[in-house]
This record gives structure tokens, sequence and C-alpha cells, in this order.
């Protein structure tokens, strides 16, 4: 996503977040490998309006943001592994 020009994530100077995102993708990719009757799969909400994130600043409802968490929570056994998804589907690493 901070390779993609047309993310807002793409915009922001932010080399120690940015660094520790990739390495939830790493070990997501390689948990996934090593554990084949596990389901691992990184989950991006999207900017969310809550509290913590400063309230109304552009973000989505809670209610918006978790979909995609609730759908690869309950994923079947026949679903992907290893992947990283947003609302719209998954995402290329």
């Amino acid at each position: 996503m901070a390779a993609i020009p047309e993310r807002p994530a793409f915009h922001v100077p932010a080399i120690v977040y940015g660094a520790s995102k990739a390495a939830v993708s790493m070990l997501t990719l390689q948990y996934a490998k090593a554990l084949p009757d596990i389901k691992f799969n990184a989950v991006e909400p999207g900017h969310t309006v809550t509290d913590l994130g400063g309230g109304g600043s552009g973000g989505r409802p809670v209610e918006e943001s978790t979909k995609v968490i609730v759908r690869m929570a309950t994923i079947g056994t026949d679903g992907p592994t290893g992947t990283f998804q947003e609302d719209v589907g998954e995402l290329a690493w």
C-alpha cells in the first residue's frame, strides 16, 4: 500500500510504522507456509473513526471497517491463507 501513489499511506512519512507493518506481512506469509492447516491472513480495515484515531477525521465508521475483519475471521477451510486483505479483496504484497 505504501508503494502505491494513489493510496493515502504513500504520502505519510512513517519509517518505523511502515517497517513494523512489513514485518507483520512477512510473519503472516511465513506462518501460513509453516503451518498450512491454520489460516493466517493480514487485514487492513482502512482508516476508522474511533476515539483512539482522533474521531471523525475522514475515516469510516467502525461498522464499515470491521466487515473485512469478520469476513476473514469466518472463512472456511477452503479460504485463503498468507494473504493481505482489505474490504474489496486481496491486496498484492
